[in-house]
């Protein structure tokens, strides 16, 4: 019975995530940024690791509790870098930590537009992922447990799937917490205690398999199949 259940679960997860991926790479195309790179040109991974290291570091300097997360997690332990096909990033925090001051110091000092959702530098977006804490049971155990928090006026317009995605999203936070340290490219950054773990439950059908490329159409399919704005 708990085989049947883990493969349901495993194959649930697996449609929910490229189905949303296929939804995200569909707003792309008609947004226009489906004609981005394929890799990240070098000025811009500058870029985009200076905006990681300096948010990273403006938030260790107010005491907020961030990790690394998602593709920008994938790139610091895989090569303590950007991934070069990555083109945003994402850094998680525990919401009832943000301290504004974080987003008005990197505005006014180091050039950085942010708000409690996302950063911006130079046209490349920093996502804010933000966990709250609840107590409930996972695997049988009682325990504290993340939750992703999502606004209201966000979660209106999913449909149940994703909603239902958004539930399964929710972890133990000692796959988290203590969090501990790595280095991305010079710069000592918080991660979270059990990477390889907190990995592949955020990607179970290719994290174990090394399994890391590009996730843009571009790459793949065809300007005119996507019906992408500005095909040649």
């Amino acid at each position: 019975m708990a085989y049947a259940t883990s493969i349901v679960y495993f194959t649930v997860r697996t449609f929910l995530t490229f189905t949303m991926l296929n939804q995200e790479n569909r707003q792309g195309a008609t947004s226009g940024t489906y004609n981005d790179e394929c890799y990240l040109p070098q000025d811009k991974l500058n870029n985009l690791r200076y905006a990681i290291k300096t948010i990273c570091e403006t938030m260790d300097a107010h005491n907020m509790t961030y990790w690394l997360d998602y593709g920008t997690l994938v790139g610091a332990v895989r090569r303590g870098d950007v991934l070069p096909w990555d083109g945003d990033a994402d850094i998680s925090f525990l919401r009832d930590q943000e301290k504004y001051v974080v987003h008005e110091e990197l505005i006014k000092i180091h050039g950085i537009q942010s708000n409690e959702l996302q950063a911006n530098y130079k046209g490349l977006s920093i996502d804010y992922v933000r966990w709250e804490e609840i107590e409930g049971s996972y695997s049988g155990q009682k325990q504290t447990l993340l939750h992703k928090y999502y606004p209201s006026s966000v979660l209106k317009n999913e449909n149940m799937l994703v909603l239902w995605n958004h539930e399964l999203d929710t972890f133990p936070k000692a796959w988290v917490s203590p969090r501990k340290r790595i280095d991305f490219q010079g710069s000592q950054l918080a991660i979270p205690s059990d990477p390889h773990r907190h990995l592949a439950h955020r990607y179970p059908t290719t994290y174990w398999h090394g399994f890391s490329v590009p996730f843009k159409w571009k790459c793949y399919v065809p300007c005119f199949v996507m019906r992408a704005n500005g095909c040649p």
